[in-house]
């Protein structure tokens, strides 16, 4: 089993992208956006390909909810190996 990626609640992905593709030479997938739930994220990739971050975003999601969307570490996803 290996991290496939960690995904991160944040109130302005574009800056976040900014900081991880600046400071940590990560480069970025094209921006996905769900018009019908409001959703839009980013998946940032290091150059060894090894484990991935996903910045998502929900505008106005700052109250507290069920499903652990805050602003924060949303998710750990885990990926098994091939043989």
């Amino acid at each position: 089993m290996k991290i496939d990626h960690i995904a991160i609640w944040a109130e302005d992905i574009e800056l976040l992208r900014k900081f991880y593709t600046g400071y940590f030479n990560m480069t970025s997938s094209d921006k996905y956006i769900n018009t019908r739930k409001n959703f839009s994220s980013y998946f940032l990739s290091f150059a060894d390909k090894g484990a991935r971050i996903e910045i998502m975003n929900i505008p106005g999601k700052d109250a507290p909810a069920s499903r652990g969307d805050l602003k924060g570490l949303a998710h750990f996803c885990g990926k098994q190996r091939s043989r």
